[in-house]
């Protein structure tokens, strides 16, 4: 599991391990300013060809009613008129053909549509995974730090601890020697 480390490295393989992971952080947290930047831009051009695909689908929606309607006028006037039979025919088959094309131009704009939209959720994904990877590193960062303080507070109480024991053996052999100084002296 993330943060836990075996108790029995030395101060300076934790500072080792300590430095490396704070290198590490430090890169992650580069790889997510750039790559949030680089989302920012990847949302900002998407928002843009959605915005455009959609403004564009709308007005081919727009342009394919009025057709629609043009069609519909334009096959009951010429119905309504006997000459001119021949023009009809030909009105009718251009107007169903402009109307193929816009049915065909509404269709691929909206799968772009759908190719963008999921480009961006691609994108927002690997962002919130990025800043997954970000709190984790920071979190096993701060246990790093504790452990290491852990360390120095102990490694601090030993070293007292050891000093007191020498100044004690010191009184100690100064008094034994003091002591057999008097004992052959007498």
């Amino acid at each position: 599991a993330p943060g836990t480390l075996p108790r029995v490295m030395s101060v300076p393989d934790w500072k080792a391990v300590y430095e490396a992971k704070c290198r590490e952080l430090q890169e992650l947290r580069e790889q997510h300013v750039e790559f949030q930047k680089t989302t920012e831009q990847v949302d900002k051009q998407l928002e843009n060809q959605i915005e455009q695909a959609t403004s564009q689908a709308e007005r081919l929606e727009k342009r394919l009613a009025d057709l629609n309607m043009r069609v519909k006028a334009e096959k009951k006037k010429l119905k309504e008129e006997t000459e001119g039979e021949a023009q009809l025919v030909k009105v009718i088959a251009a107007l169903d053909k402009q109307l193929g094309e816009m049915h065909t131009k509404h269709d691929k704009l909206l799968e772009s549509k759908k190719e963008l939209d999921s480009i961006h959720t691609r994108v927002s994904q690997e962002n919130i995974e990025l800043r997954e990877r970000l709190d984790d590193a920071e979190e096993e960062n701060v246990l790093l730090e504790q452990d290491l303080k852990s360390m120095q507070q102990n490694k601090a109480e030993n070293i007292q601890r050891i000093k007191d024991q020498l100044r004690d053996v010191q009184h100690e052999l100064s008094a034994m020697l003091l002591d057999k100084g008097s004992k052959t002296s007498q």
